[in-house]
Formats: structure tokens, sequence, C-alpha cells
């Protein structure tokens, strides 16, 4: 861990938002902090619908948790990324691929919900592992990347942070599909208008709320046993990665009127298919007449003037 004035001192340089407008061949995903890997899978339905299913997904993710199925099961305070040559080719640049990276450090040592027994040791540590993640998603120069966290209060609130304010949104899981209400942090590169705030005040609250009356289930109250309590709503992962590619060009289906031409264009060239059929037929028919005129005219000049008759 770093000491109290590193950490202080310490500021992120993440590179701007550089999305290329062609549509990506391969999108590679650097996941840190990857937990359930939900979102590399949310963004790789959104890429593929946006561009197709045969558009390539490649991750590359870290947890320091074993049994998570991450590609690097190791602590990212010693985790030497320099060194990781599997890696670098992973972050070697090629024709039509996008990278990608994102982020969501451990947010406990940050929690209201344990305030009373964080102690400096717990802050420099969630600090350390927050500017550890910073600093890998920097080294993998990234066209568009994402930092989560819960709060605001939370990380947002560390010194460190305050340069990537302008970045930063708070949502609520409960205004992209789900029943927890939790208020989370989300800094980021990409333009993007994320769902209002969720309210107790019917004006301002969610579905969920106004129909139950109150957020029928919390994080807090989750199972950390269980595979996904901590994973991201799937569809506020879709509403970032449909904003980083909004400049893109899409692979789409065609339009009603291209479609209704297209049918156009078909129905005409059967058309003149079966005209130039029909022309083939009758030329047919016509050089049978023709022939079967000179064999009757050949066989009545034989009879008239004997068989020394110069074919014709």
């Amino acid at each position: 861990m770093r000491d109290r004035a590193a950490l202080d001192a310490w500021e992120p340089a993440l590179p701007a938002f550089a999305l290329p407008r062609t549509p990506p061949v391969t999108v590679r995903i650097l996941e840190i902090c990857s937990g359930c890997h939900s979102v590399s899978r949310a963004t790789a339905l959104e890429v593929r619908r946006l561009f197709g299913a045969e558009t390539q997904i490649e991750v590359f993710s870290i947890d320091g948790k074993p049994g998570t199925g991450a590609t690097r099961e190791v602590d990212i305070l010693t985790y030497a990324w320099e060194h990781d040559e599997e890696l670098a080719r992973f972050r070697a640049e090629g024709q039509g691929v996008v990278f990608y990276a994102h982020a969501s450090p451990p947010c406990g040592p940050y929690s209201s919900m344990i305030h009373s027994a964080l102690k400096d040791r717990d802050l420099r540590w969630g600090d350390s592992v927050a500017q550890r993640c910073l600093e890998l998603m920097a080294y993998f120069r990234p066209h568009y990347w994402t930092l989560e966290s819960r709060g605001p209060p939370g990380l947002d609130s560390r010194v460190f942070m305050k340069s990537l304010e302008p970045r930063r949104s708070t949502i609520n899981y409960c205004r992209y599909g789900t029943n927890r209400w939790k208020a989370t942090s989300i800094w980021t590169n990409v333009t993007w208008q994320p769902e209002p705030r969720c309210s107790c005040r019917l004006s301002r609250c969610c579905d969920h709320f106004r129909e139950h009356g109150r957020h029928m289930d919390r994080v807090q109250k989750a199972m950390h046993r269980a595979a996904d309590y901590a994973a991201l709503p799937e569809a506020l992962v879709r509403a970032w990665t449909q904003a980083a590619f909004a400049g893109s060009e899409r692979v789409r289906a065609p339009e009603a009127a291209d479609l209704t031409e297209s049918l156009q264009g078909a129905g005409d060239a059967q058309r003149a298919g079966e005209s130039a059929r029909r022309g083939a037929e009758e030329r047919s028919r016509g050089a049978e007449e023709r022939s079967r005129s000179a064999e009757g005219a050949r066989a009545a000049a034989s009879a008239v003037f004997g068989s020394n008759v110069v074919p014709f």
C-alpha cells in the first residue's frame, strides 16, 4: 500500500475518448475487478446487437478473488502487468480493433454501512486499489473506459478523484430494470445521458417503487456468496455502450423503402428473364418450321427434277 501523502498527491491520467467511426471487427475488453463478469457480458450483447453476431469479443479479466474465472486471479497491488506477455499481445493494435477498459474497485472501504468501523488502513487500502485500477486502465490505452463504485459518498470523495469529477454521473440501479435502489457513481470518457435519479417522491420515483411503494431488494441484503450479488444492471452497461458507439457506422437491415426497391428490382429482373425465355422459345419454333419447309421443298424438287438437284 502507498502512504497517505503519496495517495493524495497522485492524479489519474486516463485517455480521452477516441473511438473510430468504422464498424468494429473486434472489441477487446479489459475488465478489472471483474467479479461475475457482468460488464463484459452485457457489452458483448450490445456490441453484437449494433454490429452483428460476427463481431469478435475478446476479454482479459483481472480479479483478486479465487474462483471468479478471471484471466488473472491476482492481487492488483502486486500484479506486474508490464511483464505480462499475454496482456501485451492483447493490447496490440490491429485493423478494426476497439479497446474498452472497465474497473469496479472494491467499495467496502468507502461504505457508509461500516463508517463507524473505518480506519486509516482501510482507506489506504481502498485508495491504493483504486489507483492501481486507474493506472492499469491508462497503461491499456483504451478507446473508451468506465469506472464504477458505490456512492456518493464514496470513492468520489477521495482527493485524487477530484480531477475526474466532470466525468462522474450518479445513477440508481432501479432505473435500469432491477428492484434495487443502490446509488452508484459512474466515471467515463463517453458522452452519455444517464437516467434521472430515483427519489421516494412519487413524481420522481422508478416504476418499481411506484408499483410496490418501496424497493423490494437491497444489495446489502444480498448473499455475498451469490455469483451475481454485485452485478451491474445489464441495461446500464448497454446504455453507455450504445452511447460510446453512437458515432460509428452501423451494420443494419435495409429500411422499408430500400426493401421495397429491392423487391421491385427483383420483380423486374424476373419479368425480364421470363420475356427472354419466351423469345428464345419462339425463335426455336421458327427455326424448326423453316427447317421443315426446306425439307418439303427439297422433296418436291427431287420428285420433279430427279436426284440431280443441288441442295439449297
